[in-house]
């Protein structure tokens, strides 16, 4: 379908195109004959300001002729508007070929302009479905969108239950190791019970040989100390890096959970605007207001009473 979608635009451009180079040589007709009606009009312009002037001479007659007061006037005035009306005459048939001339150019004018309205109808017509073309186009991408949003979501929620349950399995032996190192930890102690009775013992013995047999006991001793000592440090050491897993898996654990939501979040807008539904209005944003600060508490003052002067 986008395939198909693309092509009919493209199909539509180049119609388009050839409307545009079949209307600029009707324009440019256009425009060249409105510049030849003007330069008609300028050659016959003395024509018409000759006709401007016979005319109102010929009102002027008509007035006078109106308030004669002898036939004889009459007549006197009659011959002179006779006279102006076949100047006017003369005028007029000078303009007629001017005006035959601008009236074949008006007709072309109007073909032309016939002919450019229905190629503009045409463009228009391209322009709707170009329009079309656009909003099927933008409606597949939503769609597309949306089976590549769900696929994104689908990866997400799996990579989260993998991650849950990799930290299962490092809680299992972090809990594992906890109990083995509890077992050192005991082991440990009672070492140390042990090393304490014998340094109280060898404090306390007075025979040579006997504090020599209990210093030996001793050397033992703090080498099994020793022994489990380092046994202590590797089960610390590995439960420490199953606890930095641990942490490393609940931070890839969120950053993925933000991606989701971002995700879920793109998917409704996606859906909405597939449905045709309106943009949700934005929360008004609440500002709090700062407490006022207490005012501060007026303590009592005290003053020194004068001392009652004594009784003589």
């Amino acid at each position: 379908e986008k395939e198909d979608l693309k092509n009919q635009r493209f199909g539509l451009g180049r119609e388009f195109q050839d409307l545009v180079e079949t209307k600029e040589p009707l324009v440019s007709q256009k425009s060249d004959l409105l510049k030849q009606i003007e330069q008609i009009k300028s050659n016959f312009q003395t024509i018409i300001i000759k006709e401007k002037k016979i005319e109102q001479i010929q009102e002027e007659i008509e007035q006078r002729e109106a308030i004669a007061r002898t036939p004889a006037e009459r007549r006197l005035i009659e011959k002179e508007r006779w006279g102006i009306e076949e100047k006017r005459r003369e005028l007029e048939k000078q303009r007629w070929p001017w005006d035959d001339k601008i009236k074949k150019i008006d007709d072309q004018i109007n073909e032309l302009e016939e002919r450019i309205s229905q190629i503009e109808l045409k463009e228009a017509s391209l322009i709707n479905k170009q329009q079309e073309i656009t909003k099927k186009e933008e409606k597949l991408a939503l769609e597309i969108e949306r089976i590549t949003s769900a696929e994104d979501l689908e990866t997400a929620e799996n990579l989260m239950d993998k991650i849950d349950r990799e930290k299962e399995k490092i809680t299992q032996e972090i809990n594992k190791i906890s109990l083995n190192l509890n077992g050192v930890l005991a082991e440990e102690e009672e070492i140390e019970k042990k090393k304490k009775t014998i340094e109280q013992e060898e404090k306390a013995a007075t025979q040579t040989d006997r504090r020599r047999e209990l210093e030996k006991q001793r050397w033992q001793i703090e080498e099994d100390r020793r022994k489990v000592e380092t046994k202590r440090w590797e089960v610390e050491e590995a439960k420490q890096n199953l606890e930095n897993q641990l942490k490393r898996l609940d931070e890839r654990k969120q950053n993925i959970a933000a991606k989701r939501n971002s995700i879920i979040a793109r998917a409704e807008e996606v859906v909405r605007k597939i449905e045709g539904r309106p943009a949700p209005e934005p929360k008004p944003e609440i500002k709090l207001q700062p407490e006022p600060e207490p005012e501060p508490e007026l303590k009592p003052e005290f003053k020194i009473e004068p001392l009652p002067a004594e009784v003589p």
